[in-house]
């Protein structure tokens, strides 16, 4: 199936069938797909916290909105995306260690160049105070590299705004670690009566989207 053919067939999941897993070997696929996803001067300020058992769904589920309860209780698993609080020099130069060990710096230059790039534009944000604001952006990127992954192996997903930022790092001890949370996306098979699947998709057409700059 081409890009275009998923894009037409995905939706959003609102209820799964509880009896229904993703196997290890599927959900192992997931996660090294969302490690490879792309970030601003691949900073990649992400961690990803998964959880698929009923203690695992109901240590988050105080912090999120009753109206996704349905989509948390019943998932086959779930992730959520987390950022740091800041990109700090120990952070930056992980990066660095970690270029160096995959072979995509090889010369000195080459990570002068790297590393220098880098904390240039991280601290622009800084200067800016948009920090926060532009992890949370590649936090985006990530759960839309996972939706449609998960599509792409016949897996449905919800992607969910819908919870308490401030009470799920509370739940999870993520201030302890400099984190803080930014999305959920619950993963699994959609129940038999799931409208969204054969609902027609609807967006805005295509004259009233695209324009040729003059």
């Amino acid at each position: 199936m081409n890009f275009l053919e998923l894009s037409k067939k995905r939706f959003t999941a609102k209820e799964y069938n509880p009896n229904k897993k993703i196997s290890d070997a599927d959900f192992e696929t997931l996660k090294q797909i969302l490690r490879l996803s792309p970030s601003s001067v691949n900073s990649q300020p992400w961690i990803f916290l998964t959880g698929s058992t009923p203690e695992q769904k109901a240590k988050i589920r105080p912090a999120v909105a009753d109206f996704n309860w349905p989509r948390l209780d019943t998932c086959s698993h779930f992730v959520l995306i987390a950022v740091h609080n800041g990109l700090d020099e120990k952070f930056l130069l992980k990066i660095i260690e970690a270029g160096k060990k995959d072979g995509r710096l090889k010369t000195e230059e080459e990570i002068k160049a790297d590393n220098e790039s880098r904390k240039y534009w991280v601290g622009l944000r800084d200067s800016l105070g948009e920090t926060q604001t532009w992890e949370e952006k590649q936090a985006y990127i990530a759960m839309t590299v996972l939706l449609y992954a998960a599509a792409s192996m016949g897996i449905d997903s919800t992607p969910i705004e819908g919870f308490d930022p401030k009470a799920m790092d509370k739940l999870l001890g993520l201030t302890n670690y400099g984190l803080h949370s930014v999305l959920i996306v619950t993963l699994g098979y959609d129940a038999e009566n799931d409208a969204n699947r054969t609902k027609p998709k609807s967006r805005l057409s295509m004259d009233f989207l695209f324009h040729d700059i003059k």
